[in-house]
């Protein structure tokens, strides 16, 4: 496997685990009677909303700032039609 590919795919479970342990996270401190439980259920619902658009606007700029030249994007288009 690719190196870029591998290093994907990690970051995509990372962030997999942590939206998951933030929806745990709200779902626990909604039931809490506790005095910061609010503020911790807001916080955490905050969140579960922000990651997404943050991640998404990360991959955007990351392709957008990458130094591709047409050529190098060419080759790599035809290499991958051959396989």
């Amino acid at each position: 496997m690719k190196k870029p590919k591998k290093i994907k795919r990690i970051l995509a479970w990372a962030a997999i685990l942590l939206l998951a342990g933030t929806y745990l996270a709200a779902l626990i401190l909604a039931f809490l009677n506790h005095p910061m439980a609010q503020a911790l259920f807001r916080g955490a619902f905050a969140l579960t909303v922000t990651l997404p658009i943050l991640l998404y606007a990360m991959v955007l700029m990351y392709r957008l700032l990458r130094h591709d030249d047409d050529k190098t994007l060419s080759e790599k288009e035809n290499k991958d039609r051959k396989h």
